[in-house]
């Protein structure tokens, strides 16, 4: 291991955060959010393990303008494994790296290509006050939209608006989600433990099951919480992401997983109570047993080099194609085996496709409406004359185009989200809703209830005065307050002000479901 960066300054800091990089990161946006922490930067270093020879470009760009000297300086330390351009990558050797660097009482490792609020590292800081014995996972909000890509450094706000995939009610689905914990939590964003809980269960396993895009630090939490920490998932912390190439591991090498990309090794673990790694790394061996180690000591032995060399090669033909549904078998006489399993789905329910068409005249009625608008909007631009006018006419073309795909990812998105929230009423048990808004998103939920094994009891409309609206009874927001239905606010403009009434009116917060 090579130490390309180093800007340590003062005394040793509480909070590690450790960021891995193979040669794959086209942005460095997470150092921009990590230099404007709530918190002062001497109590938290940012260190940098890349796992080839050279650091990714985003990176010297930082460094480069960066003073060491600076209080918001870029990173700590930026360290290079110096493994061969042609071998693949292993996550674990370079979480073990940013272990041994650590100089933090909390190690915390980090997805390097997300974004995080202010709050991240004084979140991290305040959890291990309330209690040290835990091993501590931030979930994170992902956006599969490509208008964010090359990186724009985006408001936080639309990274959770049209084309993100989980989330609901405020907060990713995942923290929401009891059906499949395990595949609906993203144990892959972030996650935070005491060094020295780390180093005692031996750090990252050095299997050659965990070789490329499988597996990455769950596997540790698992064996900390057998070794007896609690598990626990931060509720009001996420990360943030959004969408570039690459970024399920496609056409990476993967090893044996369950079919959903959860490491096959890491279950064993889990399962049978494991505390220590299959396969230790020698550095880390040194430092649990009390020994001073350095960079130089950073060196995997020439048998596991060979080893995953071999393996490498072995399972160059061996791809998800980008598909997660498939699993893969590697067997000890190098063969393989697969099969398909169908992803799981929020909240373990599925939208039938009998539902979905029912509701594909309702978005019809609204993508036409919608084009009318437009239309009418644009009616206040004159038209072209002349020489322009078949110019114009070829533009209007092609706006007209651009509208309607933009509207379809729209609408897309606002059916997904009324099916989420539907979905997560029935996982806390409502049978009934009340739905306090009015328009095309009532006139959604109304049509997707059904898939979803609720029934809507009623509307309160935010403005209209009438007996029935939407085809549903209308009911006064008093008389919900004394019930027990659950209320999902059908609107995404105005959320903040509809919750306000209905809070006001005495409905409980865990009552009321909102659609962003």
């Amino acid at each position: 291991m090579r130490i390309e960066f180093q800007a340590r300054v003062g005394p040793n800091p509480q909070v590690s955060v450790v960021l891995l990089d193979w040669s794959c990161r086209q942005s460095a946006h997470v150092l921009d959010c990590l230099a404007n922490q709530s918190v002062p930067r001497e109590r938290y270093e940012i260190i940098w393990v890349e796992y080839y020879n050279q650091l990714s470009e985003c990176l010297k760009n930082k460094l480069r303008s960066d003073c060491p000297a600076a209080s918001a300086r870029a990173v700590d330390i930026a360290a290079v494994l110096e493994m061969p351009p042609g071998l693949c990558y292993h996550k674990h050797m370079m979480l073990n790296a940013g272990l041994m660097l650590a100089r933090g009482q909390i190690v915390c490792f980090a997805d390097s290509d997300a974004m995080m609020r202010r709050t991240f590292v004084e979140s991290i800081l305040n959890a291990f006050d309330e209690n040290g014995d835990i091993v501590l996972h931030f979930d994170e909000v992902r956006n599969s939209d490509s208008r964010f890509y090359p990186f724009n450094n985006p408001p936080l706000r639309e990274i959770t608006g049209v084309g993100s995939i989980n989330w609901l009610n405020g907060k990713p689905t995942g923290l929401l989600d009891r059906s499949d914990l395990l595949h609906m939590r993203n144990y892959g964003a972030c996650m935070a433990a005491l060094r020295s809980s780390l180093i005692g269960i031996g750090g990252s396993d050095m299997h050659m099951d965990y070789l490329g895009h499988v597996c990455g630090f769950y596997e540790m939490t698992w064996r900390l919480v057998n070794a007896g920490k609690r598990e626990r998932w931060h509720d009001r912390e996420w990360l943030y992401h959004v969408w570039h190439p690459g970024e399920n591991g496609h056409r990476n090498f993967i090893g044996p997983h369950d079919g959903l990309l959860v490491s096959k090794r890491a279950l064993i673990a889990r399962q049978t109570g494991r505390v220590m790694p299959f396969v230790e790394h020698p550095a880390i061996e040194a430092l649990r047993m009390g020994r001073e180690t350095g960079p130089d000591s950073f060196t995997p032995p020439a048998q596991w080099a060979q080893q995953l060399a071999a393996v490498a090669h072995r399972g160059s033909v061996v791809y998800s194609v980008g598909c997660r549904r498939i699993e893969l078998n590697v067997e000890s006489d190098g063969g393989r085996s697969m099969r398909i399993i169908r992803p799981p789905s929020p909240f373990g329910r599925r939208c039938s496709l009998k539902h979905k068409v029912r509701i594909l005249p309702t978005l019809g009625r609204i993508m036409l409406r919608q084009f009318v608008v437009k239309r009418q909007a644009a009616a206040y631009i004159g038209r072209g004359r002349g020489k322009g006018a078949f110019r114009n006419a070829i533009r209007l073309l092609q706006a007209t185009i651009g509208f309607f795909k933009r509207i379809r990812q729209y609408n897309r998105h606002w059916a997904r989200q009324c099916w989420l929230a539907l979905a997560y009423a029935a996982q806390e048990g409502a049978q009934e809703v009340v739905v306090l808004g009015q328009g095309d998103e009532v006139e959604i939920i109304k049509r997707l209830a059904p898939a979803a094994g609720i029934a809507i009891s009623g509307i309160v409309p935010l403005h209209a005065e009438a007996a029935v609206v939407n085809g549903l009874p209308v009911r006064k927001i008093q008389d919900i307050a004394r019930a027990e239905d659950m209320i999902i606010i059908a609107a995404f403009a105005g959320i903040d002000d509809a919750l306000r009434v209905a809070v006001r009116a005495g409905i409980p917060r865990g009552r009321i479901i909102t659609l962003a």
